[in-house]
Formats: C-alpha cells, sequence, structure tokens
C-alpha cells in the first residue's frame, strides 16, 4: 500500500446514458515515490492536501491499476 498526498482535485461530471442520472466524480491527482503525477477517479468527494492510501487492484481488462482505499 502506497501512502501519499492529493496535489489536486478536479469535480467532473458523467454524463447518464439512456435516461440514467449524471454521476458526480472526482479526479484525483498524487505523486509517485519519483514525483511523477497521475490520477484516480474517486466516487467520494476529495481535498487537496489530503492523505490517502493507494492499493494495486486488477481491472476489468486486467490491468492493473491504482484504487483509494478507505
Amino acid at each position: 500500500m502506497i501512502e501519499t498526498t492529493i496535489l489536486s482535485v478536479q469535480k467532473t461530471v458523467f454524463k447518464g446514458k439512456n435516461g440514467e442520472p449524471d454521476k458526480t466524480m472526482w479526479k484525483v491527482f498524487c505523486a509517485d515515490s519519483t514525483g511523477a503525477v497521475g490520477s484516480i477517479y474517486s466516487t467520494k468527494e476529495r481535498s487537496t492536501g489530503e492523505v490517502v492510501h493507494l492499493d494495486l487492484v486488477v481491472n476489468r481488462d486486467g490491468r492493473f491499476t491504482a484504487r483509494i482505499m478507505d
């Protein structure tokens, strides 16, 4: 598990398809141990400066990705 600080957050609204309601998510930007910055979507509202724990998980495509662990 990786502990990192949120650098920036961008609120994003995804339009619902076929009459489904719109979905609000937060694009969370964090740095890795080398200083490279990447982003993860969160369904929970996050804020800049918040410390989060990331874990490695496998997505639907069978690829590894990071997930914020609550």
